[in-house]
């Protein structure tokens, strides 16, 4: 924007302290705690994950599939942290601070290299680190890969950037070693060479035959060129989008198209294009999970895509005289193309975190066009300076907000049901579960039963009531909710299991072993199968049947507590029957 310019000095100690302060901004997250919404299943409850580094997890993160993606990076980022805090959440949150600042300053430095606009580059820098729509990629644990990924996208792009204007082949194995990385991350990095290609055009002006003099060897630059040094960052492309969707097909993950129709997803995306930026300048009402909705208004649609295609064919139009509005219009739209729905993962129709990177263009259509606005229209530059500034601070006062709903799994599926304009069956589920994790029975009770009221066959709606039934010890209700969903499926292993010992604590022993032999008709080296059905015998008092399945639990599982347990008890009622009372007898 029109700052007064300062010099080099000055300028490293304002972004430093810009550092400074997003730090500030987020350090509250340090004293959160894991949510029960990925966080067990990439951390907490991962065996691979929580046992830090070893030979056969950095194997495993090479290897595996898990979450239906191969980011292996991600996966050793975790098990750093679980090395250095444990499974302390207040480290991990520290991390991904950490690195979303990282992110910001590469950034700053990247359009500064490039551009020499220190006011603009520092505006941008500022919104991308205080923007309320990357507080999900930051604040939430499971999402390293958003930041981490980030990282390696920014320094990528500034090494490449680097190796056009020093024509040094070091440079170019650095940017593709680091896009590699990158891609190890998160997949959704795989839009980065067309990105390149922007990047020729605004700011390098590769094309313009009038600077070829102002970088070394340009004049041995043609297009063919241009393109052919973007193919080995094709090629991992490519690789990544194979490895993905192979990964998230077998993994079940992807939507099929009677689900969410080819046609239904044109739609949805060029409605979540608008949203989006909507949201980049007003985020208000932002949630960890926006469903997809039952059906769409044809208007809505079409406006969409009437809106999508006049900006599109406007850049185009105008790319000559403002090239910054093609190259940041088009690394928007193109950038959130892996995650826009085409290919449908999941059942939320946006997500904040998918703004991460994407939003990157849009600021600095806004950095560099405010300045042109601001000249056209001769606004004093400590008018601007005073409109930036406040836009900034508004922003960091909203993240700050927005970064409490992150304090733990209650506030933020809390946060979720509130924020939906429908009902939202996933939110209320999660939030139910988060207050059964925390004793609080009656409010689980009430919002497992909303779910179950909204869909009367919804198979975790039962599964965790009929929990909440059992720890607030009202037997009869949690029967009934496991034996309905044995009904629905006779080969539920673990409905059966929950109803086993759901009968045997009420004292209905004989039901309660034929629901335990279900088990292990279903599944013969089911541990918890064996168990219950040990603990069954015992409680019938066939001493013998309840031996045999403890000792078979722990030919499984040596370190079995209760298996391990109930065999002293049994074996210590043996030895009391047979030693000599103390008076003789």
């Amino acid at each position: 924007m029109l700052f007064p310019q300062t010099n080099s000095k000055y300028n490293k100690i304002i972004v430093m302290l810009l550092m400074l302060f997003i730090l500030l901004v987020y350090l509250q997250v340090i004293n959160y705690d894991f949510v029960n919404f990925d966080d067990y299943d990439y951390v907490k409850q991962n065996p691979y994950v929580s046992g830090g580094i070893t030979l056969s997890s950095i194997k495993w993160a090479f290897t595996s599939l898990y979450a239906f993606n191969w980011h292996p990076i991600t996966w050793l980022s975790h098990m750093a942290d679980i090395n250095m805090y444990g499974l302390n959440p207040h480290g991990h949150h520290l991390t991904s601070v950490i690195i979303h600042i990282l992110s910001t300053f590469i950034l700053i430095t990247f359009l500064l290299r490039l551009t020499g606009a220190f006011w603009k580059c520092l505006f941008v820098g500022a919104l991308f680190g205080l923007h309320p729509l990357h507080v999900e990629s930051v604040a939430w644990i499971a999402e390293r890969k958003d930041v981490l990924s980030a990282l390696f996208w920014f320094l990528t792009l500034f090494l490449y950037a680097e190796y056009v204007l020093k024509q040094r082949k070091i440079l170019y194995l650095f940017a593709l070693f680091t896009y590699a990385l990158g891609l190890m991350s998160k997949p959704m990095l795989v839009t980065l060479p067309v990105i390149l290609h922007l990047l020729d055009i605004w700011p390098l002006d590769r094309y313009n035959k009038q600077r070829k003099e102002q970088i070394i060897g340009y004049s041995h630059v043609n297009i063919a060129k241009l393109i052919y040094e973007k193919l080995p960052f094709w090629a991992f492309s490519l690789l990544s989008v194979i490895i993905t969707v192979y990964a998230q097909q077998k993994g079940g993950a992807v939507a099929d198209l009677s689900k969410y129709p080819l046609l239904f997803r044109l739609e949805n995306a060029f409605i979540a294009y608008i949203k989006y930026i909507g949201m980049t300048f007003w985020p208000v009402d932002l949630t960890v999970f926006y469903p997809y909705p039952t059906s769409i208004e044809l208007w809505q649609s079409l406006s969409s895509l009437l809106v999508v295609t006049v900006l599109s064919f406007m850049v185009i139009r105008y790319r000559n005289k403002y090239c910054y509005l093609f190259f940041g219009w088009f690394w928007f739209l193109i950038t959130l193309l892996p995650v826009i729905g085409l290919i449908q993962v999941g059942n939320q129709a946006m997500a904040d975190r998918y703004m991460y990177i994407p939003i990157t263009g849009l600021l600095i259509i806004i950095a560099w066009g405010g300045q042109d606005i601001c000249r056209y229209l001769n606004i004093n530059k400590y008018v601007v300076m005073f409109i930036s500034s406040s836009v900034v601070v508004v922003s960091a006062v909203v993240t700050y907000h927005q970064i409490g709903v992150w304090r733990n799994s209650i506030c933020l599926f809390k946060n979720a049901v509130e924020s939906s304009t429908s009902p939202n069956q996933a939110m209320r589920l999660n939030l139910g579960r988060a207050y059964l994790d925390n004793n609080d029975l009656d409010a689980a009770i009430n919002e497992l039963s909303m779910v179950i009221s909204l869909d009367p066959q919804n198979k975790s709606g039962h599964f965790w009531i009929g929990n909440a039934y059992a720890k607030q010890n009202n037997l009869d209700a949690a029967i009934r909710e496991f034996s309905f969903l044995v009904s629905l499926d006779g080969n539920d292993i673990i409905a059966h299991r929950y109803l086993g010992f759901a009968l045997g604590k009420k004292g209905n022993i004989d039901a309660s072993i034929h629901e335990f032999k279900e088990v292990l008709r279903l599944d013969p080296n089911n541990i918890m199968g064996h168990l219950g059905l040990g603990l069954a015998y015992y409680d019938k008092g066939d001493k013998n049947s309840a031996i045999k399945e403890m000792q078979e639990v722990l030919s499984r599982d040596p370190n079995n507590i209760q298996a391990s347990k109930a065999l002293q008890l049994i074996n210590n009622e043996r030895k009391a029957l047979v030693e000599p009372r103390p008076d003789g007898r």
